[in-house]
């Protein structure tokens, strides 16, 4: 990660012109035409490094990260969401029934994304879906805590834990987010 904060600012923050050309309306125009191939290759260190770290496929980390921008989910917490919820395997079915990486259950797959039970088994369509329905929990509570416990226990289950001694959730959040950190 500091590797990239480096190459980040070494790429953007180098300017050997002198204070004079600051102003050349022309020399301005040339960082933001570079700024494009600059971010595509920090993300690309960012893919690698992720798949480095957690001994995964390039392309999963690329889809991590992709769908997690989308639904403005922290990176760190979408990693740590999927290396707990199916240890990044794409195939993943857990004893409930749960599909894909982000292990969404078919009945909300289908409610909330539309997505049938064999769509699920698309890694991009499952991450888009898992963290599409977490989006939803967090804008709805409010704190990512919450959200995870509802998106691991379920919205409702986690409401009424406190009554009837059923799990909330709260032990799977603190797991994600010490993960993440």
């Amino acid at each position: 990660m500091r590797r990239l904060l480096a190459a980040l600012v070494f790429i953007v923050g180098c300017h050997d012109d002198p204070p004079s050309t600051l102003y050349d309306h022309e020399r301005l125009a040339e960082p933001s035409t570079q700024l494009p191939l600059v971010v595509t290759r920090i993300e690309r260190e960012y893919d690698a490094y992720r798949s480095d770290r957690h001994d995964i496929p390039i392309y999963i980390a690329r889809l991590i990260r992709e769908n997690a921008r989308a639904q403005d989910i922290p990176l760190g917490l979408a990693f740590a969401l999927v290396k707990l919820e199916s240890g990044f395997v794409p195939w993943a079915v857990s004893h409930a029934g749960a599909i894909g990486l982000s292990q969404v259950m078919p009945p909300t797959g289908l409610e909330h994304c539309g997505l049938t039970e064999n769509q699920l088994y698309d890694p991009a369509r499952n991450l888009l879906c898992g963290f599409g329905y977490l989006r939803m929990l967090h804008d709805r509570h409010g704190d990512w805590s919450v959200a995870l416990a509802a998106y691991n226990v379920g919205d409702a289950r986690r409401a009424r834990a406190w009554r009837t001694g059923e799990p909330d959730g709260a032990r799977y959040a603190a797991r994600i987010i010490e993960d993440a950190s």
